[in-house]
């Protein structure tokens, strides 16, 4: 993530001054959005991993709640 940074005011330095050549500039550019990219698409992957993580979670936690709800009823039938 640093990098991207470094890299980012690296652009923007070169934009101010003028001393480098478009071309440059914008095969630096395009490296720089791509970087961003990846790091946007890693982050988002691991935020929909978590999601489905908890959603498994809370399907355990309906299920075991189920089997309580059956076995509670089954214990007030044979009372």
């Amino acid at each position: 993530m640093n990098l991207l940074e470094n890299t980012a005011d690296f652009v923007s330095s070169q934009l101010n001054s003028g001393s480098i050549d478009p071309g440059v500039l914008q095969d630096v550019g395009a490296s720089l959005l791509h970087g961003i990219s990846n790091v946007i698409s890693a982050a988002s992957t691991s935020a929909q991993q978590d999601e489905e993580e908890g959603e498994d979670s809370d399907d355990i936690e309906d299920s075991e709640k189920e089997t309580e709800k059956e076995k509670k009823k089954a214990a007030q039938g044979q009372v």
